[in-house]
């Protein structure tokens, strides 16, 4: 039986606790993407777009503040809708409208975090 993989690892790590091993850097899920799609310009676009992301995330005193976000993930929550409302033919996202995506994130980060806390 083929067991899930979460967002964080296996399930084994999450039993475990072991989360150090269930992260992955973002150059190592950038390779495994490109490597999927087959491709040297996915990757490059892949890196491109993710870079600033990874930066900021990365940065200690914003994972610290955020609760050691998975940056995929964050990268999801925060991009998903942008990408969404340009798939489905949606009114252009403007300035105002990212700036209420990430306060939201933050927000739910918040939220998250108290309630783990």
């Amino acid at each position: 039986m083929q067991q899930r993989r979460g967002r964080r690892g296996s399930r084994e790590d999450e039993q475990t606790g072991d989360r150090g091993a269930a992260r992955r850097s973002a150059a190592a899920t950038a390779d495994r993407i490109a490597q999927q799609a087959g491709g040297g310009l996915r990757r490059r676009l892949i890196e491109q777009y993710r870079k600033p992301f990874d930066q900021l995330l990365g940065d200690p005193d914003v994972r610290a503040q955020l609760g050691d976000p998975d940056v995929t993930f964050a990268l999801t929550q925060l991009v998903g809708p942008i990408v969404f409302a340009r798939l489905v033919g949606l009114e252009p996202i403007a300035a105002a409208d990212c700036a209420r995506l990430v306060d939201d994130f933050l927000a739910a980060r918040a939220s998250d975090r108290d309630r783990r806390g």
